[in-house]
């Protein structure tokens, strides 16, 4: 019974207590977010509250987590911070550990039927250059624009210049495969063609 006792006060002394959700739904006591980035997250997720289907995408960004897990302090600040619309429930919550150098981003569960953890996982070290040379603003913006891509189209984004390269080299390269794929179908059929036209003339 002591060590019970024990445990439950443990509990409760570690337990997290989410902050109560800030304009916007961007926490950012310790200001590593410009106004410009501020500003366009809160302008995406005015766009999409216009929508059929309304994302609504929260930021949660400090200097630690005091040494509790980034699961429980994403789910425990989603659920008070409730992000998403009403009556639709699709939400994401970026959340990021700057000197404990951990993300993670929560879905609702309706969000995580068109973005996986595995999307998630992709769109967050998308970031992590941008995160390593302390840009932070830079890559909350860009996971927040791949969450968004990710929802209504079907495809995350990147968040440097060099990714972004690569995406569109391996677009070109599919696009030059398929129209390869095409001519080398053509040429077979006329090729079939003539030769029945052949056979049939001799």
């Amino acid at each position: 019974m002591r060590l019970l006792g024990l445990l439950m006060a443990f509990f409760f002394l570690s337990a997290f207590t989410a902050p109560e959700k800030p304009d916007y739904g961007i926490y950012d006591p310790n200001h590593y977010l410009t106004e410009e980035v501020v500003t366009q997250i809160r302008d995406l997720n005015e766009a999409n509250s216009q929508k059929a289907e309304k994302l609504q995408i929260g930021v949660y960004i400090v200097d630690s987590l005091e040494g509790e897990s980034i699961e429980t302090v994403a789910n425990e600040t989603a659920r008070a911070w409730k992000i998403g619309y009403s009556g639709d429930n699709f939400g994401s919550l970026i959340v990021v550990a700057v000197q404990d150098r951990k993300s993670r981003i929560e879905t609702s569960n309706n969000t995580a039927i068109r973005i996986t953890d595995y999307q998630t996982k992709q769109i967050l070290a998308a970031s992590r250059t941008d995160f390593k040379t302390g840009d932070y603003s830079k890559g909350i913006l860009a996971i927040a624009k791949g969450l968004d891509n990710q929802f209504y189209r079907g495809t995350g984004t990147f968040s440097s210049d060099e990714d972004s390269a690569k995406s569109n080299v391996i677009l070109k390269a599919s696009v030059e495969k398929n129209r390869v794929a095409i001519v080398a179908r053509l040429v077979v059929v006329r090729t079939v063609t003539l030769w029945t036209m052949c056979s049939e003339s001799g």
